[in-house]
């Protein structure tokens, strides 16, 4: 008998060398041998054989890791697959899942304790910051345009365009810039600050650190400037009622 499943995880994660080594450590009970497969930020794959291999690469520029790949084997047969996804362009969510693993097992319990145990652990390494990753501004910008359109067909409320085409060229261009802008921010500054998955060894580790601190400052920035906002309204209502 084979049981074949499948589960999947939505939330961003923080991989540290601790968190990997307690992955392998669930994941060589399942398996006679693991191969790990990264994709880099250049589109680079490299194979490791072990785990001291892939937590000894440096990880660094644009040779950092953006997808892994962990894939373990019983003699000739795949016992299961994972796959830690990035970031993608354009999505109307910041990003959809982070982790897409299938299995394939003789016990139905082994299949169940498989996927608690890896669920728990990927619960551990999920960041407080992981909905802000979700964030799109492109997403949000695409449904409010469509609800807009479909809003405006059913109520009779749609208009006959009736200016020149130079207008037409310079009003597309326009909308053209702010969905290259919108993507661009989601990709560059949201998915840089709020990554899906932070593969945090290596160079990669000051990265995630000074990322960390970033964040905290953005954080405090925002915290601050309405707390000043609200005392300022506050006083000013007050002097000038």
């Amino acid at each position: 008998m084979e049981i074949e499943g499948n589960f999947s995880y939505s939330k961003s994660l923080v991989l540290t060398k601790e968190r990997i080594l307690d992955l392998v450590e669930i994941l060589e009970g399942y398996c006679e041998r693991i191969k790990y497969e990264v994709v880099t930020i250049n589109n680079l794959t490299i194979t490791f054989q072990s785990k001291e291999e892939l937590l000894a690469y440096d990880n660094y520029g644009k040779k950092r890791i953006k997808e892994l790949t962990i894939s373990g084997y019983s003699k000739y047969s795949r016992v299961f697959r994972m796959d830690y996804l990035s970031k993608q362009w354009g999505s109307l969510l910041g990003y959809w899942k982070t982790v897409k693993c299938s299995h394939a097992f003789s016990d139905m319990k082994d299949a169940e304790q498989f996927k608690e145990a890896i669920l728990l652990l990927l619960r551990k390494a999920t960041p407080s910051y992981w909905w802000v990753g979700k964030i799109s501004t492109w997403g949000i910008i695409w449904i409010s345009s469509a609800l807009s359109t479909v809003y405006y067909i059913f109520t009779g409320k749609a208009f006959k365009y009736e200016g020149g085409a130079g207008l037409f060229f310079v009003g597309g261009a326009i909308a053209f810039l702010i969905i290259a802008l919108s993507v661009s921010f989601d990709y560059y500054i949201i998915g840089s600050l709020y990554p899906p998955i932070s593969f945090a060894w290596g160079e990669e580790l000051n990265r995630a650190q000074k990322n960390d601190r970033l964040r905290g400052n953005i954080f405090w920035v925002i915290v601050i400037g309405i707390i000043v906002g609200l005392l300022t309204s506050f006083l000013f209502n007050k002097i000038f009622a």
